[in-house]
């Protein structure tokens, strides 16, 4: 578990810096494009840390397609979102505290389970 902990404050860094970043800029970056910088840089430190290195092909990955490797191995997907994309946007853009968590509690009310 040491190192999820030590990939997610290397995240929280160039998070922080690229928000900073992105409010003094004339054309800002969208918070997707933030989290996409901060992750590349996650992956070139952790790339040339020794035991923290991530293999060339889950690199790539993460550079390519995208997500979030300080979560690998301590979240689980358990879903997709086929409608309603702008209420995940809208939860995703609330303000947040020094600790990224929501300053206002977000509660999932319904859910909707389609099998097929």
């Amino acid at each position: 578990m040491i190192y999820y902990n030590i990939r997610q404050a290397l995240y929280y860094r160039p998070l922080t810096e690229g928000r900073e970043a992105a409010k003094k800029d004339s054309v800002p970056l969208t918070e997707d494009e933030i989290q996409q910088n901060a992750i590349i840089k996650v992956h070139e430190t952790t790339g040339a840390s020794g035991q923290y290195k991530l293999p060339a092909h889950r690199r790539e990955i993460y550079k390519t397609i995208g997500g979030a490797p300080f979560l690998d191995n301590g979240y689980t997907v358990f879903g997709e979102v086929i409608q309603g994309l702008e209420i995940l946007d809208a939860i995703g853009n609330s303000p947040t505290d020094i600790n990224d968590k929501p300053v206002k509690e977000i509660r999932i009310i319904k859910v909707k389970i389609i099998r097929n």
